[in-house]
């Protein structure tokens, strides 16, 4: 989530090399949560990957607040995650739940399901 002045924030967001005034990746932020395209540079300004952030619409039934897919692509290599938000944490407890859940989900929106590939925890 990216906050300015305590609210979501939304509008374009970046990030520089340390040390240096060069940017280093370049996103679109809508009330906070990463949404479209993104971009990664290289030292020389090159673009060295890029993607696009998808939030899902979860349709209410579900367990999770939010869905985002990352869809993104480095040299000829395409790379695409799925990050399920929840604020239970009963809900990460059960991942065979969540993995139907989420390919149910991407099913209903023609999206390949064979990109779950691993599964990671974060704690905030």
């Amino acid at each position: 989530m990216f906050y300015y002045k305590g609210k979501p924030y939304s509008g374009e967001v970046f990030d520089l090399f340390n040390n240096s005034n060069t940017i280093s990746y370049t996103a679109k932020v809508i009330k906070g949560i990463p949404s479209g395209r993104w971009i990664a540079y290289g030292y020389n300004g090159e673009v060295v990957s890029e993607g696009r952030f998808i939030t899902l619409d979860t349709e209410g039934g579900n367990d999770f607040s939010r869905i985002t897919l990352e869809r993104s692509k480095e040299n000829e290599i395409e790379i695409n995650k799925v990050f399920v938000v929840t604020d239970d944490p009963d809900t990460i407890k059960n991942k065979p739940k969540i993995i139907e859940k989420v390919n149910l989900l991407l099913d209903k929106q023609n999206i390949s399901k064979d990109i779950v590939v691993e599964f990671v925890e974060y704690e905030f």
